[in-house]
């Protein structure tokens, strides 16, 4: 666990990785657009005290996405900065259709609970090796659940499992896949959605953001006509295989450079961690 000096001076680091982004930024995020969508999710996230429930953190496979050195920042204040949920919320109203969305690697789910809070009519879909977070599952109104035997050799011993919800205060429509990201069965469950944006923040290795477009790509999960693609911590050899994922879909749609864009944000830890390289890749109808 950090210590106080070392927390003082992981924030310093980080505002000051803020301030050499933030003219890019403010470019791509206008304030009187950012703006509100920032207050809004902030306030989201006050509705709950506490993310994770120790008892479910230490059953958990891997921590719910949260190392034991970064659990005691889980509950702080983000700050006001723009982070990607932010940055999420704001690419969606570009998109044409109603919005179907898929998040790969949900965690204890305080991005995937400010989409469910900001987006209305929608499909959301999670996918993640733990049971659903029950601190976020008290939020939806539970209508069915399929089970399966996950694959050989998965760090997941249990059945995997596909749940759907509703969330009426927003009339959404929630899917939870609980599953293996490298077990094609948990994949299949998915055919026959057409997904018009995808968030990837599962298991941050260069072969596994690989896999993922494979398994997105054989069960045609993207919607053609328009998309908007975001992928997290593109560090080290992450960066390569989100080039070869750009190579292939510009060729496929005849993208150019602009509809492809790295960035520095905050996480959803906010001001308490260091900022991560998003890269974002879009189609829009008509465009």
């Amino acid at each position: 666990m950090m210590n106080k000096i070392e927390f003082s001076l992981r924030k310093v680091a980080n505002k000051i990785k803020l301030l050499l982004n933030s003219r890019k930024n403010s470019k791509i995020f206008p304030k009187n657009k950012i703006e509100p969508i920032v207050n809004f999710n902030r306030e989201t996230l006050k509705k709950i005290d506490n993310w994770i429930d120790d008892e479910i953190y230490e059953k958990s496979i891997y921590q719910y996405g949260l190392p034991q050195h970064a659990k005691h920042l889980i509950n702080l204040d983000i700050g006001k900065d723009i982070n990607y949920s932010d940055a999420i919320l704001y690419y969606s109203s570009f998109l044409k259709k109603d919005m179907k969305y898929l998040e790969l690697g949900v965690s204890v789910g305080k991005n995937f609970f400010q989409v469910t809070n900001f987006l209305k009519n929608c499909n959301i879909t999670g996918f993640d090796i733990e049971e659903i977070n029950p601190i976020l599952e008290n939020f939806f109104h539970k209508s069915n659940r399929i089970e399966w035997e996950t694959m050989n050799g998965s760090m997941k011993k249990t059945k995997s499992s596909l749940t759907t919800y509703s969330y009426p205060p927003n009339n959404n429509r929630i899917t939870y896949v609980s599953g293996d990201i490298f077990d094609e069965t948990s994949w299949k469950q998915l055919s026959g959605n057409k997904y018009n944006m995808i968030f990837s923040d599962a298991f941050h290795t260069p072969e596994a953001l690989l896999h993922e477009f494979q398994m997105i790509k054989k069960y045609s999960l993207v919607d053609e006509d328009e998309f908007i693609l975001i992928w997290d911590d593109l560090h080290g050899e992450m960066d390569s295989s989100f080039n070869q994922i750009w190579f292939d879909l510009s060729k496929k749609y005849n993208l150019n450079d602009n509809n492809k864009l790295r960035i520095s944000l905050n996480g959803w830890l906010g001001q308490n961690e260091f900022v991560h390289k998003i890269g974002i890749i879009t189609k829009f109808r008509n465009a």
